[in-house]
Parts: C-alpha cells; structure tokens; sequence
C-alpha cells in the first residue's frame, strides 16, 4: 500500500511533465549576488549551526533537537505555502489559469502545473533544499559515529561497559533514538513541503487577495503543522497505553511507536488536506493523489 506523502511527494516534483504551464514562457531575471547570499548561503550556515547546538544539548543536557528541527520544517513549508499562493494568483492575474484549466488535466492540473513550476525553479526553496539537505546528512553522520562508539563499548568487555566512560557511551537505546529522529526529519521536511505545496494551491481558491495571502498561507500551514504534531502525540499515548496493557511497553518498543504515530498522522493530515482541496476545486481525493500518473 503507497503513503499518500509519497505519492503527492512524487507528484510535486514529476506529476504532469508535458504540461503547458511548465513550459511556458516567463520573464526571469537572475537574482544579484546579495539575493543569492541571503536565500542560499544563509540559511545553510544557520542551519548547521543550529544543527551543531542540537547535537551538543543533546549531549550535554538531554534536550531533544527534535523540536529545532520541527519549528525548521515548518518553516520550509510556510514559505512554499505564500510561494505557490503568490504563482497562483500571479497566474489568475495575467487569465492564464483558466485558460490552462481547459487542457485535458483540467483545473487541478492547472494549479498543480504552477505549484510544480515554483517548487522547481524557485531559487529560496533551492537554498532550504540545500540546507536541509546538510542537516540530515550531518545527523546521520553523527549517529553512525555514535553507533561506531556503542559498537566499539560493546567489544569492550563487562568491566569497560560498567565504567563511568562505558556507560556514558554504551547507549543502545540512545542509539535507536537517533535514527528513529533521523527517520522524522526526513518524514516531516517532505510532509511539511507538501502540505504548503497544498496550502499555496488552496488559498487563491478562497479568494485571498496579496495582502491576505501573506498571512493567511503561513497561518494555515502552522495551524496544520499543529494538528498534525498534536495528533502524532495522541496516536503515540493510545499505542503505549495499549503495549503497556498487555505487557509489552519498553524503550524499543515506545520509540518504533512513536515512528508509526509520527506516520499515521502524517498521512491523516494530508488525506484531509486532500479532502478539503478536492471539495474546493470540485475533483477528487483520487485524481488529487494520483495526479502525477497523468502525463498531461
């Protein structure tokens, strides 16, 4: 069975590869050199920095950087969400979406052919793909050297593993944990994009001028960020209620939990992103999750 965040991620990058809107003819001019700093460069340093700061509280003092890397993704996505919305109502402005919208994708390929083209060609998303891209890489740098060090405690022999350097280093659970963090940040950065990408199509559809667009894109996107968290935490307590019940609640079994909560509400959140898209533009959770089969 296929998560519908990989089929819509999927759709955001390949979905309707011969459409007009992807090819059509836009005025660009190159960004000067100041633009290109502040939306590549930046924001990669700010990043591994931040990433840096995590890794040592997560050391030193035990606090998670899951939560650093939460309030970034949520980031990505509000700045996707005002994106699509400001290509959108840009195509609306200039009559070229509903002359788009009588090809044979219709309406919802129109909207996702302009959401596409700025996902694609937008050169600050560009920046926070690249960013992102080195705080997961360096995460999962550190947490294969951690687990080279776990590896290394455990050959060591009881007495070493007993030692105060032993049991600061042998940490298995430590070690799941890691790569269950790992496993989120790729799960959300890719949620959080694709719920922007849906929330920039969906706000023009409302009737947003410029001005509301501005705030209304990144409110509903947060607002969305915060059901899906909150609901990933509720489906988290009811499976360690339940394991805990019938005697099978430990550290192993919490953390794969937590994974699957993570997941399953990630995936109710888009479906009803979804739902609410397709009443909007009058389609189909269907054709709105499968649109990237169509080759027009």
């Amino acid at each position: 069975m296929n998560l519908i965040t990989r089929e819509l991620w999927h759709g955001v990058n390949n979905a309707l590869p011969r459409h007009p809107f992807l090819w059509y003819p836009l005025r660009y001019t190159e960004p000067d050199a100041n633009y290109a700093f502040w939306v590549e460069f930046v924001p990669t340093v700010m990043l591994i920095v931040a990433s840096f700061a995590a890794l040592v509280l997560w050391v030193a003092y035990g606090v998670a950087p899951l939560s650093l890397v939460l309030i970034l993704d949520t980031y990505a996505g509000v700045v996707i969400a005002r994106g699509v919305g400001r290509a959108v109502q840009n195509a609306r402005r200039h009559g070229l979406l509903d002359l788009m919208g009588v090809t044979i994708s219709g309406f919802v390929g129109a909207l996702w052919a302009v959401m596409t083209r700025y996902v694609r060609s937008d050169p600050l998303l560009s920046g926070l793909h690249q960013a992102a891209a080195w705080l997961h890489a360096m995460w999962l740098f550190a947490v294969f050297a951690f687990g080279a060090l776990v590896l290394l405690t455990a050959c060591g022999g009881q007495t070493f593993r007993e030692s105060d350097i032993g049991q600061f280093l042998y940490q298995p659970t430590m070690l799941l944990n890691g790569f269950a963090v790992f496993a989120i940040m790729m799960l959300d950065y890719i949620g959080a994009l694709v719920a922007g990408s849906i929330i920039g199509m969906m706000m023009p559809t409302l009737g947003a001028v410029a001005a509301d667009l501005a705030l209304m894109a990144p409110v509903a996107l947060i607002s969305a960020q915060v059901a899906h968290y909150a609901l990933a935490l509720v489906l988290h307590a009811v499976f360690t209620l339940t394991l805990s019940a019938v005697g099978l609640l430990s550290d192993l079994s919490s953390t794969v939990m937590f994974v699957i909560a993570f997941i399953a509400a990630r995936e109710l959140s888009l479906r009803g992103l979804c739902v609410i898209f397709a009443r909007l533009v009058n389609s189909s959770v269907f054709e709105v999750v499968t649109i990237y089969r169509r080759s027009l």
